[in-house]
């Protein structure tokens, strides 16, 4: 379980997280639609991973 805890697709969604919480909190001055825009990407790029991770793992870790 500790292990996941430092994974890039964790790292990534906690990043978007505090990066929305701080815009909040701090007045950082960007605007929702951007980070709307960049949690969609930062969601489908984690999305993407774990279909890989998925494929991976039902194929034996053999690449194709």
């Amino acid at each position: 379980m500790l292990s996941r805890l430092g994974g890039r697709k964790f790292v990534s969604a906690v990043s978007m997280a505090l990066l929305i919480g701080l815009n909040s909190a701090l007045g950082l001055g960007l605007e929702s639609e951007t980070l709307h825009q960049m949690s969609l990407i930062v969601g489908a790029w984690i999305l993407g991973e774990s279909v890989i991770d998925a494929a991976s793992a039902t194929n034996g870790g053999k690449k194709s």
